[in-house]
């Protein structure tokens, strides 16, 4: 049976219930305040990239590193078709070397270390007379496919040329008769393409030279047909 002399009694209790689960800890309520004005600064903003800002001549190459970088561009056109150098670590410590060598390479290497020391001092500053017999090349067909090749490695397979370049400013390039002028082949850039040190040596002594060259023979001719 219900008491009307209780009813204020249950009404206060019931006022003080609401009151508790709608409360914020002051201590609360700030950390929700920082955290809402730190959004609303950051609401609009957008990061800009790296080479967002400056002028065409304050804008860097991220492969040569070199400046002048024309508005639109990524990286220079002598740059196009290589990768961005890695970083390289400012000194190897202890922890980054490889694992200890087997104990046979050791006794190997020291051996020869050993046979070198003794013959050093005999051998230092001596020349050998030597006589070649080079075949002749044209330097004009050299410069041909140096002009054609744009400043890039010929080969379609290329992992990514050097990212320095010579002191002259060139890249980094060989030109290689596809075809050996020994063996017939002609000293003419529908024969000849220009490689970065890489390409050049796989194509020279890389296990899968053949085909390589079969492709770059192809390169050549193509490229010398749009020419």
């Amino acid at each position: 049976m219900f008491r009307s002399d209780l009813a204020p009694l249950l009404q206060g209790v019931r006022g003080q219930n609401a009151t508790s689960s709608t409360a914020i800890h002051p201590s609360h309520q700030v950390e929700t305040d920082s955290r809402d004005s730190r959004l609303g600064a950051n609401a609009g903003a957008i990061p800009k990239p790296a080479n967002a800002t400056g002028s065409a001549g304050q804008r860097r190459c991220p492969v040569c590193g070199n400046a002048g970088l024309a508005d639109g561009r990524s990286r220079h056109l002598k740059c196009e078709g290589s990768r961005v150098p890695a970083v390289v670590p400012a000194a190897v410590v202890a922890s980054d070397v490889d694992a200890a060598p087997d104990s046979r390479d050791i006794a190997r290497y020291r051996e020869l270390v050993s046979s070198v020391e003794r013959r050093e001092a005999a051998t230092r500053g001596r020349r050998v007379e030597r006589v070649n017999h080079e075949i002749v090349r044209l330097d004009l067909a050299r410069k041909a496919v140096l002009l054609r090749c744009g400043g890039r490695c010929e080969n379609p397979a290329c992992g990514g040329q050097p990212a320095d370049v010579k002191d002259d400013g060139r890249p980094i390039l060989e030109v290689d008769h596809v075809k050996r002028i020994s063996e017939g082949g002609r000293d003419h850039p529908v024969q000849m393409v220009a490689l970065c040190p890489n390409c050049h040596a796989m194509k020279e002594h890389g296990r899968q030279r053949d085909v390589l060259s079969a492709t770059l023979l192809k390169v050549a001719e193509q490229a010398h047909a749009r020419w």
